[in-house]
């Protein structure tokens, strides 16, 4: 399955114990994408509550896309 456009994420982060949720994507052409994880949630909320958690958030981002709806 694909990925919703760039556009689409929202970027989860943790600073000094405060979520930092923003719309949009977080990468840069500098930046590496070194893995990435398939949550299965019921909506975005739940979705920033796991990521807040992930190790990756606390001094690092976390971009949050959803699959593509598949087309019908």
């Amino acid at each position: 399955d694909a990925l919703c456009p760039t556009s689409d994420a929202t970027t989860v982060r943790v600073s000094r114990g405060e979520l930092i949720v923003t719309d949009g994507p977080f990468t840069e052409s500098k930046e590496w994408i070194v893995g990435f994880d398939i949550l299965e949630c019921d909506d975005l909320d739940e979705a920033i509550a796991i990521a807040a958690r992930h190790p990756q958030a606390n001094g690092g981002k976390l971009e949050l896309r959803p699959f593509l709806a598949p087309e019908e």
